[in-house]
């Protein structure tokens, strides 16, 4: 909902005027007098999210929050912007901490999951060990500057480089969903394609697969998910066009073909 919206809700009269007009059915399952409470005591604010860029050296530790997501209505949803995820081996942001999303996907904690799994995969395939003592220092005298360790370095850079393209994809298919759930249900051509792409699913499903059922119910990375989802949605409408026109072709050839005996039975009647 646009801010506007919310700015103009000053009063309790103000909010059940609004839910009144908007939401009548949620009034009773909340509640009149606990909706009055709740609205004003709780802070209304923009919804954040993390993506990547490539930054100089250091830049990791900033984070650029002048961007934000479109939308389309109004509403504020805004994004930081940080890559890489490490600094040498000395540490690694992963988690909301790295890539942050809007809720309309449900994939938040699942992704900080496959962070730790993609993680320990790499420390493994490196070498690095957790038993290796690294609270030593480097020289420094304060004994602040920790020993850079190569493998860990190698692992964490692998890192950044491999769930980069993934925390990317998931940021924006979150926002996406959310323009799909808003808007685009009711739209004719979202729904023939969806139908379509279930029919497709369901005789060759190792063929087509919805984009829905690739993020939350397979282990296919979302970078790949949305790529395969494009190229499907690709393949659908190349489809579409090419039986249209061979539709139109076929009806053609046989008014042509037929031409004599139609117009006979037309003029007939």
């Amino acid at each position: 909902m646009p801010f506007d919206n919310f700015r103009a809700i000053k009063t309790e009269d103000d909010l059940m005027e609004f839910f009144r007009a908007n939401f009548p059915d949620a009034i009773p399952l909340i509640g009149e007098e606990s909706l009055r409470k709740q609205y004003f005591a709780n802070p209304k604010g923009p919804l954040m999210s993390v993506k990547v860029r490539s930054c100089p050296q250091f830049a990791w530790l900033s984070f650029d929050r002048s961007s934000t997501c479109d939308t389309n209505d109004g509403t504020h949803a805004r994004g930081a912007q940080c890559r890489p995820y490490h600094y040498t081996s000395a540490g690694l942001i992963i988690g909301d901490a790295a890539h942050s999303m809007v809720p309309f996907y449900g994939q938040g904690l699942n992704a900080g999951f496959e962070d730790v799994r993609l993680l320990n995969r790499l420390l493994d395939e490196h070498g690095v060990s957790s038993h290796v003592d690294r609270s030593g220092s480097a020289g420094a005298e304060d004994g602040r500057v920790l020993p850079e360790d190569p493998a860990l370095a190698a692992a964490l850079s692998a890192y950044t480089e491999h769930r980069h393209p993934d925390a990317e994809a998931i940021v924006d298919l979150a926002m996406e969903n959310y323009v799909e759930m808003r808007s685009a249900v009711v739209s004719l051509n979202y729904l023939i394609r969806r139908r379509a792409e279930r029919l497709l699913s369901k005789l060759f499903p190792s063929l087509v697969v919805p984009l829905y059922t690739m993020v939350s119910f397979t282990t296919i990375r979302y970078s790949e998910a949305r790529q395969r989802n494009r190229a499907q949605g690709r393949w659908l409408l190349g489809s579409a066009v090419f039986t249209a026109a061979a539709t139109l072709a076929g009806i053609a050839w046989t008014a042509a073909r037929y031409r004599s005996v139609i117009e006979r039975v037309l003029q007939r009647r």
